[in-house]
């Protein structure tokens, strides 16, 4: 897996991917990036390729180091540089990645011994260098040129449509129009090793390894930013990239990254002491987002500079969760899972991670922190604090107070706090807490309580249930007391989370939200936000901006919500980089301040209110369309974008399609699907960027991908069309000419063998029908012993599903009963990482299924066939049932297998025996033997 992390003073992501995460070598000398947003590594094995998902190597026909590449964005091509060796890399038609030799446009003196370090283009010129020669390739005339070959060559640069390089004998020289001409300067730092060019408003930015940066102007050189370059020309800098913002990212050989901004200050430097895995820079680009890439001597790293969310996260100083970050009195809190940590602060955003203290009177979890009426309250293990002058100070004198809400009445403002045994009351008197009374009759835990504008209270635990309490005007007694589950209109009698929206009591449960209609008396859908929000993730946390503004948290996003009196909708959309992980439900989210904070486990993100987003549009585009044949066959590939109709034949109605947007995200996007005419709703991709469809019907399809963007709007739909042809038909497709030749060949024969005298025919007759018996021998036998493979493969297939699916069902069962037992005890976050897993194991069984039914139909002759012929009314599942059952499994394997219950088994089966008109003497068994 990518290895994450941070720079100590200023916090962009760092994900590291070591050698063993994108299986090449180690070196990667250069990086581009394609007008898709797909990433290009120059690797020591080829052409290395990551699209956001996955990695993949492209080797070289005739060799294998890859020293640099050059992106032609007007021909979509990727020319690369090797040893002995330049070309370019196309895609064809499918989606595959060719590549095209330029070896013999090139006079082999030139190519001898030498390796390409540098390309670039200008016009449609395409410039190589090695360090005995600038070549050039003109794409016009498909023509090749030596440029120089003057003293050892350095590495090309290009800025403003200027080409730079530097000969050892003329120093620096500009190259235009397949020529150059020496800029014939007097100084030792044009005569240095100068390794890039970048572009300034007052000249040209140059890169010296042993002298640092540079300003070339009207043919002078002099020094850009004396302070830094004392420490930049010992660091051995090696490349280099401007950002839209004016700022300057700088890799060096020594020293790691340093970044700069437009007069050449050193913003910060990001090594192997605060974030980076290797200090040996050898290559940089950035992508269409403004992010790095670097490609250094020991793997590959991502620095996400220009991101919509801004990470404060330190290991090191917290180790911890953080529940809750709040900034009073010129301090900032921080809520661990371990105690109180604080510091002197401004913000959060510039807090000091190291100078972060351990409040003395907290060493266990912090439930809740919060500021209620000017007021900071902790409630902890310990019981409920008020935080004066960075003192705790017990205002309950009780243990264990998880949550606190605040409600009024008649004029006076009162806490209603939930413990592990009681509720308390507080009453602001003089503008400070102080504990009252605690509410009589009720005896028990809960872990959050909310109060709605109709002075219900409200109490929720993990484990026992959802509960509204009424109380009298002194909030002493309980006048009434109700619980609400399944029977009220909730999905289950647990893990109900409840939260207060702009005066609305919303209850989070596992399939969507819910409120409670005051009007009509019940619990109802909370219509307004699930229809808006996403159905398959959890709700973790709503809390209220303002009157008109909500914040929704799940699992990984971050929603805001605007509500007009007419509609809700969504205003923007964060998600949580994949890497970071938000800490487990509830005070996730902290809003107030001079910013809203998102805590995550040691540290937490804000809002970048600097993130540029990018002009560019977003895109969706086919990365591979595939038909699979069989188990034991290679895929066939068909067009992107197909010019005529695509027809498959109904026993090779495999399909799968890859696809992907136009730029690698710092989150995984959801995409959506639909297939028309078998689906009309948009159905949510859980994973991926892969879909997959088996055993098609015959019929016209017509597959729409789409997927969320970052504002949570959908991106525009692509689609692709098919046509899945009945069986008989596709095989009537005999091109004209074959049948005419085979005529033609049928005529012949005939004349031929009129003109046979009747003993030659006799004789004949007879060496034919010797042969023709000794090839159906050999048929039969063949064929015996092809089956008896593929029913061997059958049954292994069949074995190691059932046996699988035992195994995962049972784990899924104890891992259930382990939660419940646990009573709220074991974290809902691991345990929903370990049902993700077992879940990707039931994707898998899913696999395991496909190719046991296509191992079924190659050994199974025409069985599907055959049936859907005698009885046209049996459904996919009906086939399904019948092939099963011809493998004389008991209804309980079925089950098994199917991941059904043992009772839905007998219900298909009696089903089944009435689709096929069975009488109750016939065995089922022995009438699908006939088949």
């Amino acid at each position: 897996m990518p290895i994450l992390s941070l720079a100590k003073d200023y916090s962009p992501v760092i994900i590291y991917y070591p050698r063993n995460e994108y299986h090449s070598k180690s070196q990667n000398w250069s990086v581009v990036s394609d007008k898709k947003g797909n990433i290009y590594f120059g690797n020591n094995d080829g052409l290395l390729e990551y699209d956001g998902f996955n990695w993949k190597m492209h080797k070289h026909p005739n060799t294998v180091n890859t020293r640099s590449l050059y992106y032609d964005a007007e021909n979509d091509r990727i020319y690369s540089g090797h040893y002995e060796e330049v070309g370019y890399w196309e895609r064809d038609i499918y989606g595959n990645l060719g590549y095209t030799s330029l070896r013999d446009k090139i006079k082999q003196e030139y190519l001898t011994d030498n390796s390409f370090w540098s390309i670039t283009k200008q016009d449609s010129i395409v410039y190589f260098q090695s360090f005995s020669a600038i070549l050039s390739y003109n794409e016009s005339s498909n023509k090749s040129k030596l440029i120089t070959h003057h003293g050892a060559l350095l590495f090309l640069g290009k800025v403003n449509e200027k080409i730079y390089s530097k000969s050892g004998g003329l120093g620096i020289i500009k190259i235009q129009n397949e020529s150059f001409d020496a800029l014939n300067l007097k100084d030792s730092i044009s005569s240095s090793t100068l390794r890039f060019y970048l572009d300034h408003q007052d000249g040209v930015i140059v890169g010296s390894a042993e002298h640092g940066l540079y300003l070339l102007k009207d043919k002078k050189l002099k020094e850009w930013n004396p302070t830094s370059n004392d420490l930049l020309k010992t660091q051995n800098i090696n490349c280099g990239v401007r950002l839209k913002n004016g700022n300057y990212a700088i890799g060096s050989i020594s020293g790691g990254l340093f970044m700069l901004d437009n007069n050449g200050n050193i913003l910060y430097q990001i090594n192997q002491h605060n974030g980076l895995e290797n200090n040996t820079v050898l290559s940089i680009t950035k992508d269409h987002q403004e992010n790095l890439w670097l490609g250094l001597d020991n793997g590959i790293a991502h620095i996400i500079i220009n991101s919509p969310l801004h990470y404060r996260v330190d290991k090191k100083n917290i180790p911890y969760s953080i529940y809750s970050v709040i900034e009073h009195q010129g301090y900032c809190y921080l809520a661990t899972n371990t105690g109180l940590l604080y510091a002197k602060a401004e913000s959060a955003k510039h807090l000091n991670f190291s100078d972060l203290k351990l409040m003395p009177e907290f060493n266990e979890h912090i439930w809740k922190l919060d500021v209620i009426e000017g007021e900071l309250l902790c409630g902890s293990n310990n019981g409920l604090y008020v935080i004066r002058n960075n003192k705790a100070i017990s205002i309950s004198g009780k243990s264990g107070v998880t949550d606190f809400s605040l409600t009024r009445h008649k004029e006076k403002k009162y806490l209603i706090a939930s413990t592990y045994n009681d509720l308390y009351v507080f009453l602001l008197n003089n503008n400070k807490w102080q504990f009252k009374h605690s509410i009589e009759g009720f005896s028990g835990t809960c872990r959050l309580i909310e109060i709605d504008n109709y002075d219900f209270v409200w109490l929720s635990h993990e484990v026992k249930g959802l509960t509204r309490l009424k109380l009298d005007e002194s909030f002493k007694k309980i006048l009434s007391s109700k619980s609400f589950g399944i029977k009220d209109g909730l999905p289950s009698n647990y893990h109900l989370d409840i939260f207060n929206a702009n005066q609305h009591i919303v209850i989070s449960t596992d399939n969507g939200l819910y409120t409670f209609d005051h009007i009509h008396n019940k619990i109802v859908p909370f219509a307004k936000l699930n229809r808006i929000l996403s159905p398959s993730e959890r709700i973790n946390n709503i809390m209220s901006d303002d009157n008109n503004h909500l914040w929704v948290v799940g699992d990984r996003k971050i929603s805001l919500i605007k509500s007009d009196i007419d509609s809700v909708y969504i205003k923007q959309n964060y998600t949580i980089e994949e890497h970071f992980s938000l800490t487990d439900k509830f005070q996730s989210l902290t809003t107030g301040g001079s910013n809203t904070y998102f805590c995550l486990d040691n540290g937490f993100a804000m809002i970048n209110k600097d993130y540029h987003r990018s002009e560019i549009k977003d895109e969706l585009f086919f990365t591979k369309v595939e038909i699979q044949q069989s188990p034991y066959k290679n895929p066939v590939l068909l067009p992107l974008q197909p010019k005529s109709k695509i027809n498959l034949k109904k026993n090779r109605s495999n399909i799968t399609f890859s696809f992907n947007t136009k730029f690698i995200k710092t989150y995984k996007p959801i995409f959506q699907y639909k297939l028309t005419p078998e689906q009309n709703q948009w159905i949510d991709l859980k994973q991926g960027n892969t879909l997959s469809f088996q055993q098609l019907e015959t019929g016209n399809y017509k597959l729409y991908i789409r997927f969320m963007n970052e504002s949570g709007e959908y991106s525009d739909e692509i689609s692709y069309r098919f046509t899945v042809l009945p069986l008989l038909l596709s095989y009537t497709y005999i091109p004209i000419g074959l049948v005419l030749i085979v005529l033609s060949i049928t005529l012949i024969s005939v004349a031929t063998y009129k003109k046979r005298t009747s003993k030659i025919k006799v004789k004949h007759n007879k060496q034919l029908k010797k042969k023709e018996h000794l090839v159906e021998v050999l048929k039969e036998e063949v064929k015996r012993k092809e089956l008896e493979n593929l029913e061997n493969k059958l049954t292994i297939s069949t074995n190691e599903i059932l046996k699988r699916d035992e195994a995962i069902g049972a784990i899924k069962n104890e891992l259930t009963k382990a939660y419940a037992d646990l009573r709220g005890r074991f974290p809902q976050k691991n345990y929903k990482k370990i049902l993700e897993t077992i879940e990707l194991q039931m994707v898998n069984s899913e696999k395991d299924r496909s190719n046991f039914e296509q191992y079924f139909m190659a050994s199974q002759n025409r069985f599907y066939d055959k049936l859907k012929q005698d009885f046209p009314k049996l459904t996919t599942t009906d086939l399904r049932l019948c092939a099963l059952l011809k493998m004389n499994l008991s209804s309980k394997e079925i089950a098994t297998y199917l991941n059904i219950a043992h009772r839905s088994v007998e219900v298909s089966r009696y089903r089944l025996r009435k689709k096929l008109d069975l009488d109750p003497e016939t065995s089922l068994l022995h009438f699908l033997l006939k088949y």
